[in-house]
This record gives C-alpha cells, sequence and structure tokens, in this order.
C-alpha cells in the first residue's frame, strides 16, 4: 500500500490503510476505559472515534516520512474489557456517589477491592 490516490475509507481500516495484523509493523490497542473516571464518561468511546475519523488525518510525519507505508493496523476492540469497563464503571460510580456525599468507604472494601482487580 503506497499510493494514496485512492478514496480513503474507514471500513478499510485504521487511517483508511488496508493493513492486516501479519503485515502491520505498528499495531494499535484500542482499550475502551473510563470505568474510574470521576469528572463524566466519555474516554471509553475513543477508540472507536479515532478508529471513525482516522481517515481525516495527514499521514505524513517530518521525522518518519512514509511511516504509512510500514502497515499500520487497529485490532478489533475486545468485546471482554468493554464489557468489564461497564461492570467496573457501575461499581465505581456507586463509590464515587458515596464520597461526593461525604461519607466513608469502611464497608465497601469489597467493592474497592472489585474494582482495582478489574483496573488491572
Amino acid at each position: 500500500m503506497n499510493d494514496l490516490s485512492h478514496t480513503l475509507n474507514v471500513d478499510d481500516g485504521l487511517f483508511g490503510l488496508p493493513h492486516k495484523l501479519e503485515n502491520a509493523k505498528i499495531v494499535i490497542l484500542p482499550i475502551p476505559w473510563d470505568a474510574t473516571a470521576s469528572y463524566g464518561k466519555g474516554a471509553s468511546l475513543g477508540p472507536q472515534t479515532i478508529r471513525n475519523e482516522s481517515i481525516q488525518l495527514d499521514l505524513y510525519d517530518y521525522h518518519f516520512k512514509d511511516a504509512y507505508k510500514q502497515g499500520i493496523h487497529m485490532i478489533e476492540m475486545p468485546q471482554e474489557i468493554q464489557l468489564l469497563n461497564e461492570e467496573t464503571r457501575q461499581l465505581s460510580d456507586k463509590v464515587i456517589s458515596h464520597l461526593e456525599r461525604g461519607l466513608e468507604l469502611a464497608n465497601h472494601e469489597d467493592i474497592l477491592k472489585h474494582i482495582n482487580t478489574n483496573s488491572l
């Protein structure tokens, strides 16, 4: 893939480039995680937004010139991480709400341990 004269399509891959995992020298891992963010959600939408908008980016880089020719591939978002994010977010929301009301967490060690384990 050395010719960028065709119309880029996000369905072709990240940046509209049709590089497959086995041919890519650069592999992007999309991790949708905002489970422990206390000021709103949104970071978990980042990987899909990056994929969707990647065709709008200029692939030229002053230092690396035509780096895209080396192969860049974003793997599919792991469904199990998306589910873990949602589960952990629900637990985190309870803890955050508890703290915002000025309450102690002494009786919530099990929830905190679960959140911390999921976040590793």
